[in-house]
């Protein structure tokens, strides 16, 4: 930011002094340093754009990067999902006991399928890749 503010004020001057020493009066040489001025710190803002803009995509490609490396890399080779079944008993003794709650409960009570935890503040990130052995 200081860099942008000492070129706006060097190509200023500088215009200023090269248009007072080829004979311009003071005011058409201070118009020229404004329009000078400003016509640099156009460019300047310019440049900074494209650089926010493109590490912002540099960003987003490396991300896209990392989620496809890291794309089902938790999978043991050779290893297929299976579905879990439960025998029918349990699938009825299950049921049983979510009415035997249902009744027990009152209005105000929490529902069994929502119950409140405490959140945490730190996140775990845990490692996907597949330990080569």
């Amino acid at each position: 930011m200081l860099n942008v503010l000492f070129s706006i004020f060097g190509a200023g001057g500088a215009a200023y002094a090269a248009a007072k020493s080829t004979g311009w009066t003071a005011h058409h040489a201070i118009l020229l340093a404004v329009v000078v001025g400003a016509v640099v710190g156009v460019a300047d803002l310019g440049l900074l754009w494209i650089y926010s803009r493109r590490k912002r995509d540099k960003a987003v490609r490396e991300a896209a990067i990392r989620v496809r490396e890291n794309r089902g890399s938790g999978k043991e080779k050779g290893s297929e999902e299976k579905e879990i079944t439960l025998p029918d008993d349990m699938l009825a003794l299950e049921a049983e006991v979510e009415k035997e709650l249902e009744k027990d409960m009152g209005k105000d009570d929490v529902p069994t399928s929502v119950i409140p935890t405490k959140s945490t503040t730190t996140n775990i990130r845990l490692r996907r890749r597949a330990l080569d052995s």
